[in-house]
């Protein structure tokens, strides 16, 4: 895992960009490989996943409470970073089989009006 020594998650906390800097590249492949190996989504959704992560990080910085641990912190936003995906990508799918059943269906209904006829 990632690891931050006091000092340096105390400069994280205050939003020294070159300790987030190294924080990135200490911890980028092991989210990156978590989400991959978690999920079924394609490479562009995954970097957008990563991306998102690192943002909502930052911006959550001055909420970290030091009682508390900063990776947990991190794989708990990720976590739930990949609930809200899993949520938002079943509800589009579930919308797109809805709207191409009933496409399907009126199909259905207009041949059978022509064979009728």
């Amino acid at each position: 895992m990632f690891h931050l020594d006091e000092e340096s998650l105390e400069r994280l906390v205050k939003k020294d960009e070159s300790t987030f800097h190294i924080f990135y590249n200490n911890s980028v492949k092991i989210f990156f490989r978590y989400i991959k190996s978690k999920a079924y989504i394609s490479e562009a959704q995954t970097q957008d996943l990563v991306s998102e992560l690192y943002v909502k990080i930052w911006n959550n910085l001055p909420n970290y409470k030091k009682d508390h641990s900063f990776e947990t912190r991190c794989w708990t936003i990720l976590r739930n970073m990949m609930t809200d995906n899993f949520r938002k990508t079943k509800e589009e799918s579930l919308s797109e089989y809805e709207s191409s059943e009933h496409y399907f269906e009126d199909d259905i209904i207009s041949k059978i009006a022509e064979l009728v006829a």
